[in-house]
């Protein structure tokens, strides 16, 4: 059994294009649990979650759809990079460990609500699960650029003037093999495949002192797993398209 778990986020233009790629996902419905949690306060738009819903194949092994208060943030967290970069990191990684709550079999994806998922999402992450795994995902591109959403990651040390090193943190680098299945450093949570009996390690956290610049709770995660020795995985032959607001697909 497998969990596919998702934030929505009140995004209206991607939701068609979102079920649509759940309902072509190539794995056995009644071994699927759908999970969609929202914080929104737009009526129409649970309204039109809750249609959408209805119309899904009734074969699914459970199909729950979660209201959560948790306060949503600010506008300007979404179009102020500096200031408010903090207070969008806290806010989705609360409502991550809220969803996670709700999340009962051991495997389980994280699909984000403006991604529409191929049709090999599962069958393609699950083969590339082995010991010391901790993370695997498929390709998810940046809405701001059409570049791959992950990243090598280097460790930095820094030394305070006439001392020793007394700071370690890391920072993210440029994929160094987009191809195949690749080990990486940094990844996202737009589709990824991950275990409760790892996570179940971790609180989902927006920073940590070892995550340095390194602000997200899927980028802090990534960074945790790196200490525990884990290996983060992306299979390049899972790709996943993601529509910005315009309704263009990256």
């Amino acid at each position: 059994m497998i969990t596919i778990a998702t934030l929505m986020a009140g995004r209206f233009y991607a939701i068609d294009s979102y079920f649509w790629g759940i309902e072509n996902i190539d794995y056995p419905k009644d071994k699927i649990h759908l999970l969609f949690m929202t914080n929104s306060d737009n009526n129409d738009f649970k309204m039109i979650i809750n249609s959408r819903i209805e119309k899904l194949n009734k074969k699914y092994a459970s199909i729950n759809f979660i209201q959560t208060d948790i306060v949503p943030p600010s506008h300007n967290a979404f179009i102020d990079k500096g200031t408010h970069l903090a207070e969008h990191a806290d806010i989705i990684a609360t409502l991550y460990n809220e969803l996670y709550k709700h999340i009962t079999t051991e495997d389980f994806l994280f699909l984000e609500d403006d991604v529409i998922a191929p049709s090999n999402a599962i069958k393609g992450l699950m083969m590339c699960y082995s010991e010391k795994v901790g993370y695997v995902c498929g390709v998810c591109m940046s809405r701001h650029g059409s570049t791959p959403f992950m990243w090598d990651l280097i460790k930095q040390r820094v030394y305070p003037e006439g001392d020793s090193c007394n700071t370690v943190t890391y920072a993210a680098a440029k994929i160094r093999k987009p191809y195949g299945i690749q080990e990486i450093g940094l990844g996202h949570f737009g589709l990824t495949l991950l275990k409760r009996s790892i996570c179940d390690q971790f609180k989902f956290k927006p920073r940590v002192p070892l995550s340095g610049p390194l602000v997200g709770c899927d980028m802090v995660f990534c960074v945790e797993l790196e200490e525990k020795g884990y290996k983060k995985i992306c299979n390049f032959d899972v790709r996943a398209l993601h529509m910005d607001s315009r309704g263009v697909i990256h």
